[in-house]
């Protein structure tokens, strides 16, 4: 089923729930890759189920390990949805300690 929201076309109805993603306080990693034309996102959730606050950043991994963006406490969930979400891939980071599971969905 194809859904029309706004300008954008989902081009999918099958929601992608990913194996949880390893996070540590070391190395920042991809959590949502980068939005394309084929790979167009309409809703996404990152899920924090560690014990340490988690830094979302709207830029790649691969940049810096600078513990900065937009905190996500732990238990806590961010929705990212269209029209306000960005384009750029998601990486994150724990303020502190080992690995940690994050969740990510997105459709």
């Amino acid at each position: 089923m194809v859904a029309q929201i706004g300008t954008n076309t989902n081009t999918s109805d099958v929601v992608t729930t990913p194996s949880a993603i390893s996070v540590d306080a070391s190395t920042a990693v991809t959590l949502l890759p980068e939005r394309t034309d084929t790979t167009p996102f309409i809703r996404a959730t990152i899920y924090n189920s560690g014990n340490q606050t988690l830094w979302i950043r709207n830029y790649p991994a691969s940049q810096d390990n600078l513990k900065r963006g937009e905190r996500l406490i732990p238990g806590q969930q961010l929705t990212l949805e269209l029209p306000n979400m960005g384009i750029n891939e998601y990486s994150g980071i724990y303020n502190s300690g080992g690995a940690r599971d994050v969740f990510v969905q997105y459709i």
